[in-house]
């Protein structure tokens, strides 16, 4: 009988978990406290690419998140260190307060192409001239993929149309470095000295779709409610992690993870040690589980 791990790092996303924009999520900063009383290592990860680092740690500061620079793992440190690896000079399709995280890196004569998130340079001139590059054989690097993202004003398209018109319109398929992809998580785990078995990440609804669908490494949890309030499972990585698990999470929170449905898991019961708040915005109230017959 294999031996069971004990649960010692939690991956938190950030844009759309804890914060949307300015605006922090309610009751998160109350959730992240109950998460550091645990003896759970915590580390955020994001995709964004409209911000720096630096720009983004003061974000959440001004929003009372007590996080330190080096618990962030972004797509953008991923990016810049793919780029060294190659030894390119990289054309940036990359939001301008993003710049500060690739300082050093020499853009003149670009034989490289790398895009995240740009509304202010996805115009036809910028993007053709990206086109030409990647006709060239100059490499294609996403930052990453991601459909849309959220607003305060709604849904916006992310980065990832653009990426695939590029891919379609020079037959070059992109190197993907930011999230769902499993060399992301890998690093961003690294610093905690933890395998995936012993992790959980805990995003939204569209975190949670794209890590099951591009990486098996991590079991995903969602930090608020959709629409229908569970989370489809992959038999192979999240329901060990619910049995390995089980007796911890009632131990430190008094919640209960509950089997609800076949091939789910109920989102409230999945993560108590996170917080029941960021799951009661959306209406869903919670009440202490009892234990399974």
């Amino acid at each position: 009988m294999a031996a069971r791990r004990a649960l010692k790092a939690v991956l938190v996303d950030l844009n759309g978990t804890l914060h949307i924009e300015d605006a922090a999520v309610p009751g998160a900063q109350e959730a992240l406290k109950r998460l550091r009383g645990t003896s759970v290592m915590v580390r955020f990860v994001t995709n964004t690419t409209k911000e720096s680092k630096q720009d983004l740690l003061e974000r959440l500061r001004k929003l009372e998140f007590e996080i330190s620079e080096d618990e962030i793992f972004t797509s953008l440190t991923a990016a810049r260190s793919l780029v060294e690896q190659k030894q390119v000079r990289p054309m940036l399709l990359v939001d301008d307060r993003a710049l500060p995280d690739f300082k050093g890196i020499q853009t003149n004569d670009p034989n490289a192409v790398v895009i995240g998130l740009a509304p202010e340079h996805f115009h036809y001139q910028v993007l053709n001239q990206a086109f030409r590059l990647l006709l060239d054989g100059a490499p294609l690097i996403a930052i990453h993929k991601a459909r849309y993202y959220k607003r305060k004003d709604g849904l916006a398209l992310g980065p990832g149309p653009f990426v695939t018109a590029l891919e379609y319109a020079t037959d070059t398929p992109a190197t993907v470095v930011g999230k769902p992809e499993t060399t992301f998580f890998l690093e961003a785990l690294r610093s905690t000295g933890c395998s995936p078995e012993e992790a959980v990440m805990i995003g939204d609804g569209n975190t949670e779709r794209q890590t099951r669908r591009k990486s098996a490494l991590l079991p995903t949890s969602l930090a608020r409610a959709s629409r229908r309030p569970w989370i489809t499972s992959c038999s192979t990585c999240c329901e060990p992690l619910w049995q390995r698990n089980r007796e911890q999470l009632e131990t430190r929170s008094g919640w209960v993870p509950h089997r609800s449905a076949p091939g789910s898991l109920r989102a409230d019961r999945v993560l108590p040690l996170f917080s029941c708040a960021l799951i009661r915005k959306k209406g869903i109230e919670l009440q202490p589980a009892t234990k399974p017959r």
